[in-house]
């Protein structure tokens, strides 16, 4: 592991978890150049952290998780919009690079979906930059901004009406 000060990189070591010797040993491994080196051996919890975004519960979160939280969502839109929806469903974030992410959430998504809609899940190009780059096109069009802007005084006049009535 690196130490920040005079190691700056950590490097993955293959071991056998059932060689007690070799754990042993792992704990503190002393360098060709004489300074001392930090191992964690870390077992399944390599798998756990990504695992939680889809099982919460498994920690005793009693939240749903991505594949839920996408149909959830989808509640709140006419039905008759579900297909659309989920024939769209764009994954931006650090989460999207996870290997296999972009599999596992379609796969989850498929099995709660109505028979009848067709899933398509995507994630962006550059999934980590994707949101700022969207709201700084959006920003840079003064034209679409005014068209889709919503200003304070007219959410106080109108209230949510308004942003169904323009937005629909």
């Amino acid at each position: 592991m690196p130490d920040f000060t005079n190691r700056m990189v950590g490097e993955v070591k293959g071991h056998d978890p059932r060689d007690r010797k070799q754990m042993a040993a792992f704990n503190h491994v002393k360098r060709d150049d004489g300074t001392t080196e930090a191992v964690l051996a870390l077992g399944n919890e390599r798998f756990t952290p990504p695992e939680l975004l889809f099982r919460p519960e498994n920690v005793g979160m009693r939240q749903a998780g991505v594949a839920e939280m996408v149909m959830q969502s989808l509640v709140k839109v006419p039905t008759g919009l579900w297909g659309i929806m989920l024939g769209n469903v764009w994954v931006v974030g650090g989460n999207a690079k996870l290997p296999g992410f972009e599999e596992r959430l379609y796969n989850e998504i498929r099995e709660l979906a109505p028979v009848e809609c067709t899933v398509r899940v995507k994630v962006a190009p550059d999934p980590i930059k994707a949101t700022w780059l969207g709201g700084a096109r959006l920003a840079s069009n003064p034209t679409l901004l005014k068209e889709t802007m919503v200003t304070k005084q007219e959410y106080q006049e109108y209230g949510g009406s308004w942003l169904l009535r323009k937005f629909a």
